[in-house]
């Protein structure tokens, strides 16, 4: 869930920010293994990152009236994030095909150059 991360990061760095709570280098590695860990353990539901805020708000013991503020614009951000976990999935799903030898070359060529837009039969193009 890279989307996820992403946001975990910065909202605590924003918390922090706004509630004047200083960041030691240390302290921001913390919150990075934090963030990692939460979004391995996200599950992919719907304004999912407004409990892995108040999850991650707790463990790191910042006030919690910060997720009531930003839980409102959330709806906006989640869209995002379902963008980039699906590119992301979708470019390490490639990557690891590729790398072991599982990944047919000439239908992934023919998919990227957007045969299956004009096809008459989709499932042809993807069955070869």
């Amino acid at each position: 869930m890279n989307g996820i991360c992403c946001y975990l990061g910065l909202l605590a760095v924003f918390a922090a920010q706004i509630y004047n709570i200083p960041l030691s280098f240390s302290m921001l590695a913390y919150i990075a293994f934090e963030c990692v860990v939460l979004a391995i353990g996200t599950a992919a539901v719907p304004s999912g990152g407004v409990i892995m805020a108040t999850t991650l708000f707790t463990v790191l013991g910042f006030p919690l009236e910060i997720v009531a503020i930003v839980a409102g614009a959330y709806k906006i951000i989640d869209g995002i994030h379902t963008a980039t976990n699906s590119i992301g999935d979708l470019v390490v799903s490639t990557a690891v095909a590729a790398r072991e030898g599982v990944l047919d070359m000439e239908k992934y060529n023919d998919l990227t150059q957007s045969q299956l837009c004009g096809a008459e039969d989709p499932e042809a193009v993807l069955n070869g």
